[in-house]
């Protein structure tokens, strides 16, 4: 626990202090989970699940679609691939080009969409299963004191993932169409009531809906999802009892520096993209969305690290009271 030796280090006044106190507890258990990242090779772990992450992605999104599609029955194709690239644009900031010019022709697939979920269905599980199976190991890795699941949980495990990531999804995209679509009910129900408020009504709802407040609330409904995404992932993938503490510190700090990386990407990606360009060539695109992908991976990988030191600093704590 070098970290551990650091801060006993600082005069003993200045850790008493409760400000300080707290603070150097956390730096403590960020330490510890960035020692805990570096000795399990999780960088390695990281770029291993990217190439089996490659295989799986366009599949997802396909199997969204088609059942966003079905969900969404009335609406029309153009408003369903409007909904689906903003949300894509939320989840990747470079996934868009690669299926913007074959999104149409597969909403137009609605009239056969029970065989198109069931190929995508199909798709997904047959080359999502490797990057899932490979995710739980490493989730397992991490908790020293968890056995390796045998052959059987494993693939239930990633079975579980991908429905837990499918569904998030896919309630992130129906939130998403439904926040748009609300100021437009409230408008149709109060042209149809007929009383002498109904301007005034209308134009609070019109104020309400240009406000920084919805804006904000649109932004943070898929945050939700993602966040209970990450709770999923760190509190029953483990092969062992995690408590909810540490999970859910985990799984906040891995959501807000998942946020951070796509506004960040998305910076890196306008600056560099041409650069890209210029040495990939055709392949550009995709060589973007393996970086992202990795990204994600660390991201998801540190949070499980996190999770365990969080564990590990409220284990220590019962034993010194």
């Amino acid at each position: 626990m070098n970290e551990l030796q650091h801060i006993s280090k600082i005069p003993k006044n200045i850790r008493n202090h409760f400000i300080i106190r707290q603070l150097l507890e956390i730096i403590s258990i960020f330490a510890n989970a960035a020692n805990r990242f570096n000795n399990l090779n999780s960088l390695d772990a990281a770029a291993s699940l990217t190439f089996y992450a490659l295989f799986s992605w366009f599949p997802l999104i396909l199997s969204v679609l088609t059942i966003s599609s079905f969900m969404l029955e009335g609406v029309e194709s153009v408003e369903i691939e409007k909904i689906v690239l903003e949300n894509l644009e939320y989840i990747s900031p470079i996934s868009i080009d690669l299926v913007r010019d074959n999104l149409g022709p597969v909403v137009d697939l609605r009239n056969s969409r029970n065989f198109a979920s069931i190929i995508a269905f199909l798709g997904l599980l047959w080359s999502g299963t490797s990057f899932f199976t490979a995710l739980v190991n490493h989730i397992n890795l991490a908790w020293s004191n968890a056995p390796q699941p045998h052959f059987l949980r494993q693939r239930l495990d990633a079975f579980f993932l991908l429905m837990l990531i499918l569904c998030m999804l896919i309630l992130s995209l129906i939130s998403t169409a439904v926040l748009k679509l609300l100021p437009a009910i409230i408008f149709t129900v109060c042209d149809t009531i007929t009383f002498i408020e109904t301007t005034t009504t209308c134009d609070t709802v019109a104020n309400l809906y240009m406000t920084y407040s919805w804006q904000f609330s649109s932004n943070i409904v898929p945050l939700l999802f993602t966040h209970v995404m990450f709770l999923g992932l760190y509190r029953w993938v483990p092969n062992m009892h995690v408590d909810w503490v540490p999970v859910l510190w985990s799984a906040f700090v891995a959501t807000i520096a998942w946020k951070i990386a796509i506004i960040l990407f998305g910076w890196y990606l306008n600056m560099s993209l041409p650069s890209y360009q210029l040495i990939y060539g055709s392949l550009s695109t995709v060589v973007g969305i393996m970086f992202w992908i990795y990204i994600n991976n660390i991201i998801t990988l540190f949070g499980c690290h996190l999770s365990v030191a969080i564990s590990e600093s409220i284990r220590l704590k019962k034993q010194t009271h």
